[in-house]
C-alpha cells in the first residue's frame, strides 16, 4: 500500500510541475508579456552606449513588429504603415545624456484567439534631467494589437489610448 501512495504523490507532483511549466512558458498571455518586456529592454538605451551596440539593438527590433505594422504615435505625428518606417523613427529617437529606460507597466492582455491578442499598457520612459541628474518619468497609455507569426508574438498595430473617464 505504501508504494501505491508514492506513485500517487509522484503523479500529483508531475502534474503540478507540468501545469506551472505550461503557465510559465507556453501560456499565450505570459508569452505576450514576455515579448513586450523584451521589446522594452531593446528600446531602453544604457548610458554611454556605443555605435556598434546601438546598431545591434536596432537590428533586434525587426522581430517585434509585423511587416505591415500600423503605428500611430499621437500628438499629430504621422501614422506609420511599415516595419521599416517605424524602425527608422525609433532609430532617430534622440538618446538623452544618461540614457533612457523604457518599461511597459500595468499591462492588461487579452488573447482573442490562438493567433491574435491585444494589450492595454502604460509606456513609461525614464531619463535623467540634464541639470539635476534626477530621474524624470514620462508615461503614456497605449493599445497594442498582436498576432502570432512563426511562433512569436509580433505587434500588428499600436496607438495611443485614452481610457474612458468616469462620470
Amino acid at each position: 500500500m505504501k508504494q501505491n501512495g508514492s506513485i500517487y504523490v509522484s503523479l500529483v507532483i508531475v502534474a503540478v510541475v507540468g501545469y506551472f511549466a505550461y503557465q510559465w512558458w507556453f501560456n499565450p498571455s505570459r508569452a505576450v508579456k514576455r515579448q513586450l518586456g523584451e521589446l522594452a529592454a531593446v528600446l531602453s538605451v544604457p548610458e554611454g552606449q556605443g555605435d556598434v551596440e546601438r546598431v545591434a539593438r536596432l537590428a533586434q527590433l525587426r522581430r517585434f513588429f509585423a511587416q505591415d505594422v500600423h503605428a500611430r504615435l499621437g500628438g499629430g505625428a504621422p501614422e506609420f504603415a511599415t516595419r521599416e518606417a517605424l524602425i527608422g523613427v525609433i532609430a532617430n529617437w534622440p538618446v538623452p545624456p544618461g540614457g533612457r529606460d523604457v518599461q511597459f507597466v500595468d499591462v492588461q492582455i487579452a488573447v482573442d484567439s490562438s493567433i491574435t491578442a491585444h494589450a492595454f499598457l502604460t509606456v513609461e520612459v525614464t531619463t535623467r534631467d540634464e541639470r539635476t541628474h534626477q530621474p524624470v518619468a514620462d508615461s503614456r497609455d497605449a493599445r497594442v494589437q498582436l498576432a502570432l507569426e512563426a511562433d512569436a508574438w509580433v505587434i500588428t498595430s499600436a496607438e495611443p489610448y485614452e481610457p474612458p473617464t468616469q462620470k
